[in-house]
């Protein structure tokens, strides 16, 4: 093979080796049901009900649920139903 012609097809890989690695989108992102924040998929934890995706940022909050579960769910009432008299000693 001629040198020129090895050259140009090595010339023609190095080119379309970089236009693919230009185009290439890979992402690795989900949305939270919580927040709505995009995070790595990695970096997050399912619902504790229907298992949708809940960011770590959520998580450190306290947010166990998505969105929808949460809505489902009854809310606790404001204060408790039946009082426990808590009978303490004099001294």
């Amino acid at each position: 093979m001629s040198r020129q012609l090895t050259d140009l097809r090595l010339l023609y890989s190095f080119s379309l080796a970089a236009s693919m690695a230009k185009n290439l989108r890979e992402r690795d992102v989900m949305t939270c049901r919580s927040c709505g924040n995009e995070e790595r998929a990695s970096e997050g934890y399912p619902c504790a009900d229907c298992g949708t995706f809940v960011c770590i940022i959520c998580n450190f909050r306290g947010v166990t649920l998505c969105k929808s579960c949460h809505a489902k769910r009854p809310e606790p009432p404001l204060t408790p139903t039946n009082s426990t008299k808590i009978d303490w000693p004099e001294h």
